[in-house]
């Protein structure tokens, strides 16, 4: 990896780090061949999976039983030119986590998210986890570069992740 990739590289996993929330899109199980797509937020587990809360009932659910392949898409804060700011697209597939898991996952997203607390029991929702596949980060105009997943996990710095 260049000097530049890895400068890259850290400025794509702190706009990740640096977010809450992204759009996830799914392959439609309602309208084939289209994707569906809404904003939900989003935590970084100690593995460097994606970890997101998703309703039974929500179409999402219903696609990524169908297909688990989904696209999170994160951007920077911006006022100005949105075609010149900071964004990811991570290429995933969508996984319900393990029951083992769901207690910590559940802690530290409430902990994020305090509004959200208890609707994985109370309101039927579901924790997913997003396995990255592939990366994709555009920094601006004439800044692109593709990180597959080992390369983005090997440089992931996952302390205090959320």
């Amino acid at each position: 990896m260049t000097q530049k990739d890895e400068t890259m590289m850290i400025q794509a996993q702190d706009l990740l780090r640096g977010q809450s929330f992204g759009v996830l899109s799914s392959h439609s199980a309602r309208l084939a061949g289209y994707p569906h797509s809404s904003v939900l937020p989003y935590i970084i587990d100690t593995q460097g999976c994606i970890v997101v809360l998703i309703s039974r009932l929500a179409q999402h659910t219903a696609n990524i039983k169908q297909n688990p392949k989904v696209s999170l898409f994160v951007m920077a804060d911006t006022s100005g030119d949105v075609q010149n700011t900071a964004r990811l697209s991570l290429s995933c597939d969508a996984l319900a986590l393990s029951s083992q898991r769901v207690d910590s996952a559940a802690e530290r997203y409430y902990r994020r998210f305090p509004q959200s607390a208890g609707y994985h029991v109370e309101l039927d929702f579901d924790f997913y986890e997003l396995h990255i596949k592939e990366v994709g980060f555009i920094k601006g105009f004439g800044g692109v570069c593709y990180f597959d997943s080992t390369l983005w996990l090997k440089n992931l710095k996952l302390e205090g992740a959320m």
